[in-house]
C-alpha cells in the first residue's frame, strides 16, 4: 500500500486533472467525457486541465468546442517547449485544485480508478500512485517487448532509490498541491517526468499509497513504439533519480530540507466546478 498517511491531513476539497494532449483529436472527446462523467457521478468538485502540446491537428479546435458540453473543462496551450514533460509541467504550474491527477489523453487510464485514488488520498496520504502490474490489475494490449523493457527499467529505478513501488514509470498518479510545490523545480521535458515526479516525492519523505489501476491500449499503431527511445528515457530518468537522491542527501546534511517552501498561489477557485 505504500507509506501510511497522517490521519490529521484534511481531505482534498477539489481535484484538478492534468491531461497533456498532442494531436489527440481522435481520442480526446471520449476521454474528457469519461473522466468528467465519473467525477460528476462521484460528486467531486473538479477541473479538467487539458494542455494542448503544440498539436498540428484539430485538438485545440475540438477543446474549444467541448467547453460548451463540459463546463469544468479548462483547455490551456502549452507555452513551454514541446514534449510530454513540458506539457505536464505547464499544467502543474496552472492547476487550481487542492490535489492534482495526471492522466493520459488517449483514454488508456480508467476514470473509475481516479475515484478510488481520491478516496484513498482523503484517508490522509500525500499522494496515490497507480500500478498496472500488481494485485487485481488488468492491462489490455500492452506490447510484449515494451512490457519487458518496462519491467527491467522499473527494477533498475526501484533499486536506485530503494523503493518497493513497482510501476514508477506509470503516468497515472495523484498528488496534493503541497507535494507539487515541495518537489520543485522539475526538470524533465519528456516521459521521464513520469519517473521524476514519484522519485522526488519518495525521496522527500511524503506519504503515499500504491493502488492497482487498469490500463487499456487505445492505440493500435504499435509500430510507433521504439525500444531505443524507451531505453534512453529510462536512462535519463535513472540519472535524474540518482542526482535527486544526492541533492536531497546534501540538503539533509546541511539542514536545508525544511526550507522547501510552499510558495506559489493557486489560480482563482472560481474555475472549479461540479
Amino acid at each position: 500500500m505504500g507509506r501510511p498517511g497522517c490521519g490529521h491531513t484534511p481531505p482534498a476539497a477539489s481535484i484538478s486533472v492534468v491531461i497533456p494532449a498532442r494531436n489527440e483529436q481522435l481520442h480526446l472527446a471520449a476521454t474528457v467525457a469519461a473522466i468528467h462523467g465519473a467525477l460528476i457521478s462521484a460528486g467531486v468538485q473538479h477541473e479538467l486541465v487539458v494542455v494542448d502540446d503544440h498539436s498540428t491537428d484539430s485538438t485545440w479546435e475540438l477543446l474549444s468546442h467541448l467547453r460548451s458540453s463540459v463546463p469544468t473543462l479548462r483547455p490551456l496551450r502549452n507555452e513551454y517547449g514541446a514534449g510530454y514533460g513540458f506539457a505536464v509541467r505547464y499544467g502543474l504550474d496552472h492547476f487550481a485544485g487542492d490535489a492534482v491527477a495526471i492522466m493520459m489523453a488517449d483514454g488508456a487510464d480508467d476514470p473509475h480508478d481516479l475515484i478510488r485514488f481520491i478516496s484513498t488520498l482523503n484517508e490522509g496520504y500525500d499522494c496515490v500512485f497507480g500500478s498496472r502490474f500488481t494485485g487485481t490489475t488488468r492491462t489490455h494490449g500492452y506490447p510484449v517487448v515494451k512490457l519487458v523493457a518496462n519491467r527491467i527499467g522499473n527494477w533498475l529505478i526501484r533499486t536506485a532509490v530503494h523503493s518497493s513501488y513497482d510501476d514508477i514509470t506509470n503516468a497515472f498518479k495523484l498528488f496534493r498541491r503541497t507535494v507539487i510545490a515541495g518537489i520543485q523545480p522539475l526538470s524533465s521535458t519528456d516521459f521521464s517526468l513520469c519517473v521524476e515526479l514519484p522519485v522526488r516525492t519518495i525521496l522527500a519523505g511524503y506519504s503515499y499509497a500504491v493502488l492497482p489501476n487498469r490500463w487499456t491500449n487505445k492505440r493500435r499503431d504499435s509500430s510507433r513504439f521504439r525500444l531505443s527511445s524507451m531505453s534512453r528515457a529510462y536512462f535519463r530518468a535513472l540519472r535524474s533519480c540518482l542526482a535527486a537522491r544526492a541533492a536531497l542527501a546534501a540538503q539533509r546534511q546541511h539542514g536545508e530540507l525544511s526550507s522547501i517552501a510552499y510558495d506559489y498561489a493557486p489560480p482563482s477557485s472560481d474555475v472549479l466546478g461540479h
